[in-house]
């Protein structure tokens, strides 16, 4: 919880980012469930919380087309998993930021 406040407050952070055990992306999903399941495995532990944004496509697009990719894209969970290389820009054209905590009725029966 503390790590999405910090994203809203300072945006996204290679510092910070690294010195989270294992973390090396900011990962993201664009279905519900797998964002809960994702809540509850975040290294960085503490209560599991959704944070949820918005990326203009274009900008996307364009992380998508760098060689190598700056994104990561996973069609199993719908997710992208944004490198560091896109925190400075990412930072300038997030909006709608918020924080929601997941509770025990938010987590699908089957994981």
């Amino acid at each position: 919880m503390i790590s999405a406040y910090w994203i809203v407050k300072h945006g996204l952070s290679k510092e910070r980012l690294l010195q989270t055990s294992g973390a090396y992306a900011f990962c993201t999903t664009t279905d519900p469930k797998i964002a809960c399941v994702y809540a509850g495995l975040n290294p960085a532990r503490g209560a599991p919380v959704l944070l949820g944004l918005k990326v203009p496509p274009f900008v996307l697009q364009d992380f998508r087309i760098n060689e190598p990719p700056w994104v990561l894209e996973c069609m199993e969970d719908k997710a992208y998993e944004f490198l560091p290389e896109t925190f400075l820009r990412m930072n300038t054209v997030i909006t709608d930021l918020s924080v929601r905590e997941v509770t025990e009725l938010d987590l699908p029966f089957n994981q």
